[in-house]
């Protein structure tokens, strides 16, 4: 798989990932603004030259460095000036199945909480702002997202999974 993987994007995403990540633990908000609008510019000349940046183009490791999509694709939910065309364009991958439904779903709400909206996929922050469940559940579904049942009921198998083996084997 590593042979299919595009050099010069993992290396241009690693960039991205570790100035979102770094410029946020020093915690100094000037460099959070700076990096986010660098990494907006960096994403989009990304998509337009190469697509989005998925498992498929990058992976998921770059050595040692964890590199999930969904950090950056957040973040990108705070820079208002491409929020727009990463509302788009993100909603684009996700139908063809390149970018995860549940990453661009948690920068949707996380912009709506900006602004004080509902909001439309119920991902970013629990159940409290939701104000329509029904149409919380279409939009998820359009997505590909499960329903917010679903998804409860998905979490609840989950742990249920996990105590089983805690369970099984026995700390002393």
């Amino acid at each position: 798989m590593e042979k299919g993987l595009n050099q010069k994007l993992i290396d241009s995403f690693t960039v991205a990932f570790q100035r979102d990540q770094s410029s946020r633990k020093e915690g100094n908000y000037q460099n959070v603004i700076k990096n986010d609008k660098k990494n907006a510019e960096l994403l989009k000349w990304m998509f337009e030259n190469y697509g989005f940046p998925g498992l498929q183009k990058i992976g998921l490791w770059n050595d040692d460095l964890l590199m999930p999509s969904g950090p950056i694709l957040l973040h990108m939910a705070d820079y208002e000036e491409y929020h727009e065309y990463f509302k788009t364009k993100i909603l684009e991958y996700v139908k063809s199945g390149d970018c995860p439904p549940r990453d661009y779903a948690a920068m949707i709400d996380r912009n709506n909480s900006h602004h004080k909206l509902p909001y439309t996929y119920a991902v970013y922050q629990g159940y409290e702002n939701i104000k329509d469940s029904a149409t919380v559940n279409r939009n998820r579904k359009s997505i590909g997202l499960p329903s917010l049942k679903h998804a409860q009921w998905i979490t609840k198998d989950f742990f249920k999974k996990i105590k089983r083996k805690i369970d099984t084997y026995h700390f002393t």
